[in-house]
């Protein structure tokens, strides 16, 4: 079965070489990962993950992602065909350790970031 994750961080929290390493163990274990990114992000060059810690891997585009899907579910759903096409199963979170509305979500990161900031402040005053 086919997982979904959702990884969120501020920026150089490691979320892209934590995608890479997983990555790379999944094919350790003989399993396949897509890495996938938007086509307006350049920063790397095209079709390239790169973390700041050296690690990179190819990736597709989400544009290149949809077209690989297109009319999958009419396959599952209309033609029976369940191996090759895909099914609707609702929403799939990984390692979700519990379950926040958006705003507990928004003031949880609102309070780690005053808190950041308030440790920088008297750090350097």
């Amino acid at each position: 079965m086919a997982k979904l994750y959702f990884r969120y961080g501020v920026m150089g929290s490691s979320k892209s070489a934590n995608a890479l390493m997983v990555r790379y163990n999944y094919e350790e274990r003989g399993q396949s990962a897509l890495m996938v990114k938007p086509a307006i992000d350049q920063r790397e060059g095209t079709q390239v993950v790169n973390s700041r810690i050296g690690l990179s891997f190819p990736c597709v585009w989400f544009e290149e992602l949809e077209q690989m899907t297109l009319g999958a579910l009419r396959k599952a759903v209309v033609e029976g065909d369940t191996v090759n096409g895909t099914l609707m199963a609702g929403q799939i979170a990984g390692l979700v350790k519990k379950e926040e509305s958006c705003s507990e979500i928004i003031r949880d990161v609102t309070e780690g970031c005053r808190s950041v900031l308030g440790e920088l402040q008297t750090a350097l005053f």
